[in-house]
């Protein structure tokens, strides 16, 4: 199995503060997560298959990027958006994100729609907790570094805490760790913390009004709206509907359907997917031709292509056989055209 991987991560504040075996541990769960970024860490094996100790500290020392979902399950937090960008049902490849988020339980409509599953504190406000509470640790009034620092609900959302200002505080990323879903009471129990101490100072915290957050959610709630509202009259027969300006790279392509990435992109990513760069411009010229980028034209509604490089690594096999013919019919166009396996029209395909 192949997936995307980030090279800006080496650049990452947070991923070069991470200890050698956590770092490990971050790139083991993202080849062994499932297709919805969903795991069941088996420290055991991968201890054994990193060569290095590995626990649920390190996990702990991850923070907010994943999140516990039941007694054994922690998903990883954008997995699905980094790897599949939006989901579509359309889309073939997607099919078994779809049934895997469905057999965990998650929604796939939150993560759409959001770009992040539900029991996250959204960006907006988590920024506005910590404003509001400083770097300083709520349980143990530890002074925290930036890469520490970690947004924490009191009521656990297992146990249905909301992700609202009442129930949020800034807290230490291991000692959030070590929390996960105790109750308050048990919390502080098994950490020899002072209960009344502890409920004194969330108190005082979550007393506080958080300065513009209502005005900025408001805001934040007109604007997609406005987006909206945008989308659906651009998605309509109208004639004000929106156009695109003539582009060089987009010179072979029809005006309509817009191709989902240049001739150029596709080349790029090539690499990816196994395919050669004469390879992924065929790919490019048969999925643009046929108006396949849109569900229109010759490829018809049955499919729809929402994510071109999904699409780029499932085609592979069409690809290279195209590509290997020396010989090809004539269409009518007087370019080369060939009938591949698998797919129901003609592609009228360019002279390589």
């Amino acid at each position: 199995m192949k997936r995307f991987t980030e090279t800006g991560k080496w650049d990452d504040v947070w991923f070069r503060k991470l200890t050698p075996a956590t770092k490990l541990l971050w790139y083991w769960m993202l080849d062994k997560c499932d297709h919805a970024g969903v795991i069941e860490p088996d420290f055991d094996l991968a201890s054994f298959q990193t060569g290095s100790p590995i626990g649920i500290d390190n996990l702990s020392e991850i923070g907010e990027r994943v999140r516990k979902i039941s007694d054994t399950k922690w998903v990883i937090v954008k997995f699905v958006l980094f790897q599949y960008g939006k989901l579509s049902k359309d889309c073939k490849p997607h099919a078994p994100v779809f049934a895997a988020l469905e057999r965990h339980g998650l929604s796939a409509a939150a993560t759409i729609q959001n770009e992040t599953f539900t029991e996250i504190v959204p960006v907006y406000l988590r920024e506005k907790i910590i404003e509001r509470d400083g770097p300083i640790c709520a349980y143990t009034g530890k002074q925290l570094d930036p890469w520490e620092v970690v947004v924490d609900h009191i009521v656990p959302r297992i146990k249905g805490g909301l992700a609202e200002p009442t129930n949020l505080v800034v807290v230490d990323a291991k000692v959030n760790g070590r929390k996960r879903d105790m109750d308050l009471d048990e919390f502080c129990g098994a950490e020899g913390l002072d209960l009344k101490a502890v409920q004194d100072t969330l108190r005082a915290r979550t007393k506080k009004d958080l300065k513009g957050y209502r005005k900025g959610f408001q805001s934040l709630q007109e604007e997609e709206k406005e987006k909206s509202t945008e989308k659906e009259t651009d998605s309509g027969d109208s004639a004000h509907a929106k156009t695109t300006p003539p582009h060089d790279e987009f010179a072979d392509a029809p005006e309509q359907p817009k191709p989902l990435c240049t001739i150029k992109q596709a080349k790029s990513h090539a690499g990816t997917c196994g395919l050669t760069d004469s390879e992924a411009e065929f790919w490019w010229h048969a999925r643009n031709k046929t108006g396949w980028t849109t569900g229109t034209s010759g490829g018809g509604a049955a499919r729809k292509i929402t994510s071109w490089q999904s699409d780029m690594a499932s085609a592979t096999s069409w690809v290279r056989e195209g590509c290997a013919k020396s010989k090809q019919p004539i269409a009518a166009n007087g370019k080369p055209a060939k009938r591949f396996s698998g797919m129901q029209e003609t592609i009228d395909m360019p002279a390589l």
